[in-house]
């Protein structure tokens, strides 16, 4: 269901929503008329608030706060099917032209004095919003944008080495004999000055993963430590968000239901963005990482690229094979980034974002509880 449907849906019976609560019915318009129909009976009892957030809706479609006083994650954006289903050339092509333009709106807000390679040859200096066709000899590349291609050299080395084809970027440039050089590159990226908001939720977060118990070396132990920690902190509200691929939900549900009763779990699946006391958590899985290791290094550093570009690889798990370039533009700027799966836990922050690469009961059992106020991060190693 298209946004413009959405928001016709609810004004016609009179209510407005928030941007969380219209990600949600955009990924769940299946959900729309039970909300609908359930908010009638709700409103005889209650007030109707002015504007429909995505915990009135989630207190509506009874997604209610378990027994220890939390509420669940909730997904308003899934990208998972989109790593799955098959397109056209003709769907590609439109898909990426539209994620383009997306990057090319948060670049214009950036960049002074833009100008397209058709018209760059007028000017000495200039700004040009490009994305990367290939690289040509060890500083340079064949940049492209609606009007046409050329040969761009690059003075900052470090982010020449760093970029992939498909990137799509701003250069801030000048004419040198004739050759176009890019004297700084500027990426869409989330923004700079942004004070890290804490949540309306207290207490600590455990994000975890692979709590599958019927996959092959699936550690129990781990898991018995997970629930121990879980008692030992009872005082500090824990709750636990596991991520889990869509075919494994079920088995992972049986599993969570042993850990302590008053704790509040969420199950999500990997490749979207959810909501959790106004945060935004945007996870991946480890594997869709690994097309980047080449040339951004760590999970970690490949975390941080991956907001400079805000540009989501949809590739590299399950055995599937893409293109550098195949990724997913993602709008919304994450409170919290999770990478599930890692061999190479690590916890840092960027411009406010904490980006976190966890392991999984099947491998490297190191997990981070995060501070969902104060946004504090401690590291949970259950080896």
């Amino acid at each position: 269901m298209e946004s413009r449907e959405v928001v016709g849906r609810f004004l016609s019976a009179g209510y407005s929503l928030d941007s969380a609560s219209l990600e949600f019915f955009i990924s769940n318009p299946e959900k729309v008329d039970a909300f609908l129909e359930a908010a009638k009976g709700a409103e005889k009892t209650g007030r109707r608030p002015a504007i429909i957030t995505l915990g009135y809706v989630q207190n509506i479609l009874k997604a209610k706060p378990s027994a220890g006083g939390c509420a669940r994650l909730a997904v308003i954006k899934d990208f998972s099917s989109r790593k799955e289903r098959r397109t056209s050339v003709e769907d590609a092509v439109a898909e990426r032209t539209k994620e383009y333009e997306a990057a090319r709106s948060l670049l214009a807000e950036k960049l002074e004095d833009v100008v397209s390679i058709n018209k760059m040859q007028k000017h000495a200096k200039f700004s040009l919003i490009v994305s990367a066709l290939e690289k040509v000899g060890s500083d340079s590349a064949t940049v492209e944008d609606a009007t046409g291609s050329a040969v761009l050299r690059f003075e900052d080395v470090k982010e020449f080495d760093s970029m992939l084809e498909g990137d799509t970027f701003g250069a801030v440039c000048e004419s040198a004999d004739g050759t176009a050089v890019a004297k700084r590159i500027v990426w869409p990226d989330i923004p700079l000055k942004r004070k890290p908001e804490g949540s309306s939720n207290r207490g600590l977060c455990v994000f975890v993963a692979g709590a599958d118990q019927q996959a092959a070396g699936f550690e129990a132990k781990s898991f018995e430590k997970l629930a121990k920690w879980l008692d030992d902190n009872a005082e500090k509200n824990p709750q636990v968000v596991a991520f889990a691929r869509e075919e494994h939900v079920k088995d992972v549900e049986e599993l969570l239901a042993k850990l302590p009763e008053d704790v509040c779990k969420s199950i999500v699946t990997t490749l979207s963005i959810g909501e959790l006391g106004g945060l935004k958590i945007l996870s991946c899985e480890s594997g869709d990482l690994q097309s980047r290791k080449p040339a951004w290094g760590s999970d970690g550093e490949i975390m941080v690229n991956i907001l400079k570009r805000r540009s989501l690889p949809a590739c590299g798990a399950r055995g599937r094979s893409c293109s550098a370039g195949h990724a997913t533009f993602f709008d919304v700027v994450p409170d919290i980034f999770v990478a599930t799966g890692s061999k190479e836990p690590s916890a840092s922050n960027y411009k406010g974002t904490n980006v976190i690469a966890i392991g999984d009961f099947t491998g490297t059992p190191v997990f981070f509880a995060v501070d969902l106020q104060t946004r504090d991060v401690n590291k949970l190693d259950l080896s």
